[in-house]
């Protein structure tokens, strides 16, 4: 869970930071400028929440083989 956490907290700064900079050294409109920010934090989002999909997904495989892995030998003790 802590590298999820980092890769979100890192994405995020670079996100603040790359606006930032773009916001001051950018030469489109201000109007404009808003649009492509907010379409890149559209899609920095929909990647966070894929990635925390993707992890999730895996957490509960691993946790299902775990919990069939002790159910077979809570039968295999009980034979």
């Amino acid at each position: 869970m802590g590298k999820l956490f980092r890769f979100i907290l890192g994405a995020g700064v670079g996100l603040a930071v790359g606006a930032a900079i773009a916001m001051v050294a950018a030469p489109q409109s201000g109007e404009e400028l808003k649009r492509k920010l907010d379409a890149r934090r559209r899609e920095a989002a929909e990647a966070a929440r894929s990635a925390m999909a993707a992890r999730e997904r895996e957490l509960r495989a691993e946790w299902e083989s775990k919990v069939d892995a002790l159910a077979i030998k809570r039968r295999a003790m009980s034979q």
